[in-house]
């Protein structure tokens, strides 16, 4: 399993995708999720899917930022990015 998470520098950040919103950092999971245990559900176009719910954690460490992937409980992966700033404190 892998996750970016995207960045954006505008002062004003929209709320969707454009050319100023670029990939940060990409967490990959440590351990593989076996989906066959995962019971599937029709979609509107017929097809069956999977889902995985599943939530991303980011914690301050000092001056870099860390985000991890904590799937049923249990934290599968993470990884950390330095801190950027800009302004005054």
């Amino acid at each position: 399993m892998k996750e970016t998470i995207y960045a954006s520098y505008d002062k004003s950040p929209l709320n969707r995708r454009t050319e100023n919103v670029k990939p940060s950092v990409a967490i990959e999971s440590d351990e593989s999720i076996d989906v066959s245990s995962i019971m599937p559900f029709k979609g509107a176009d017929g097809t069956l899917y999977r889902r995985i719910n599943y939530e991303i954690e980011m914690t301050i460490i000092g001056t870099a930022l860390e985000f991890a992937i904590w799937y049923n409980g249990r934290r599968i992966g993470c990884q950390s990015v330095p801190a950027e700033w800009e302004g005054k404190c």
